[in-house]
Order: C-alpha cells, then sequence, then structure tokens
C-alpha cells in the first residue's frame, strides 16, 4: 500500500479506498488478491489483456505448482541462491502469511536445494552439490 499511496500522493486510506473502487466498478479495472495486510492489486484480466495482449496475460496466469520447482531452478541456476520473499515474488503469490508460509514448505522440501543462513529471517536456498 505504500508504494501506491508515494504513487498517487494520497493517504494509505484515501489510497486503499481508491483502489477498492478500481476493483468493484462494472468493469473492474484491477482485482483484489489476499487479505489483511497480504492485499495485493493487479490488473483485471481484461484490461491486461488489452495492454499486454492475451496470450502474455494467460501465460503469466497459467504458472501452476507443477511449474514452480521448474522456475526455481532456473532463477537459483541464474542468480545462486534464492530467499523467501524472491520465490514469492517470482512465483507471483504475493506478501500473506499464507504465501510466506507455503514458500517456506516449498522450499525446505526441495530435493535440489539446500538451506544456508543463520536464522529463517537470512535463510536462502542454493543448489546441492552432486
Amino acid at each position: 500500500m505504500t508504494t501506491a499511496a508515494q504513487l498517487t500522493q494520497l493517504p494509505d486510506g484515501r489510497t486503499r479506498d481508491r483502489l477498492e473502487q478500481f476493483c468493484h466498478r462494472p468493469n473492474p479495472w484491477l482485482e483484489r488478491r489476499g487479505k489483511k495486510s497480504g492485499v495485493t492489486y493487479h490488473l483485471a484480466a481484461s484490461v491486461a489483456a488489452e495492454l499486454v495482449g492475451k496470450g502474455i496475460y494467460s501465460r503469466s496466469r497459467a504458472i501452476d505448482k507443477v511449474q514452480w520447482p521448474v522456475l526455481i531452478r532456473h532463477y537459483v541456476e541464474q542468480h545462486g541462491s534464492i530467499n523467501n520473499s524472491e520465490c514469492r515474488e517470482l512465483l507471483l503469490l504475493g506478501n500473506s502469511g499464507l504465501a510466506q508460509s507455503s514458500v517456506s514448505r516449498l522450499l525446505a522440501n526441495s530435493d535440489f536445494l539446500e538451506p544456508y543462513g543463520s536464522s529463517p529471517k537470512t535463510r536462502r536456498y542454493r543448489l546441492k552439490n552432486g
């Protein structure tokens, strides 16, 4: 919300109200995802399809759990490691508590990653040797 408030130069409450208005129009411009502090706003399907093309929008929405390990492995191969926040961004999951715990389990149970870091806050995952 802070980023949106900075961009609109409005207080958080008024910014949230405006974003909600864009979600509840007859032809909504935005979709609301998540709950409480984990709420994110995304372009509605019809708007995104108009702006970026139907094929690109459909592909971005088609990321499913079966593809997640491949995406994560590719990311780690390119960047050397990944943390919970980067993984949630990669998988378009948002910042909800549910997303954070789901990604923690996904990373911890991955057969190709190993954790390192002294605490959950600094924990990162890299490819296992071998």
